[in-house]
């Protein structure tokens, strides 16, 4: 059978009522509904290297931004995080720009065992990017040694003062995003 119009029967189109998911604001078919559609659930998620079973989890609202709940539960995270690994060891936090500002990176430096890895904006040091390319040099992996020259991946280590202290930078050069 063929899909045109002549002898198939198709389904009447959705009738186009309030959605009751959204208190009637909003007239589209449920499936279709922008507001019921985009709902979504957050998941803070800590979890162990070695036996890879969760240290701490927070289910949060999917329209609260990252960075709101990382100031509230960031105290409950280390704790979870120590506990489990011990207060002695050395740990480190991954997170992207959006929650490098000066209160969370303070909230991290409290813990004196916990160290962190981050992307930063050129904001916080704009001479970086105008470093001439002799300074950098190939990544050492797998990967990047596969490529012609002119597709590996660069990166320069240099050390720098960025929220009041001095820290380790590793700008970056890739020639498939420059």
């Amino acid at each position: 059978m063929t899909a045109t119009n002549e002898g198939v029967d198709f389904p009447p189109p959705p009738q186009v009522r309030p959605c009751i998911f959204c208190n009637g604001l909003v007239m589209w078919p449920r499936a279709q509904c922008p507001p019921c559609f985009q709902r979504q659930v957050g998941l803070a998620l800590i979890v162990s290297r070695d036996t890879r079973l969760p240290l701490f989890y927070r289910e949060y609202e999917g329209s609260r931004h990252d960075s709101k709940l990382f100031s509230e539960v960031i105290d409950d995270v280390f704790q979870s995080m120590a506990s489990a690994v011990g207060n002695q060891t050395n740990m480190t936090v991954v997170f992207d720009k959006g929650m490098n500002g000066g209160e969370h990176i303070a909230a991290i430096d409290s813990w004196s065992a916990i160290n962190f890895i981050t992307t930063c904006s050129t904001r916080y040091s704009e001479d970086l990017i105008h470093v001439s390319l002799d300074k950098f040099a190939p990544v050492d992996i797998e990967h990047n040694k596969q490529l012609p020259d002119s597709d590996r991946l660069l990166a320069w280590r240099i050390k720098g003062e960025y929220w009041g202290q001095e820290r380790t930078v590793v700008v970056a050069y890739n020639p498939f995003t420059a």
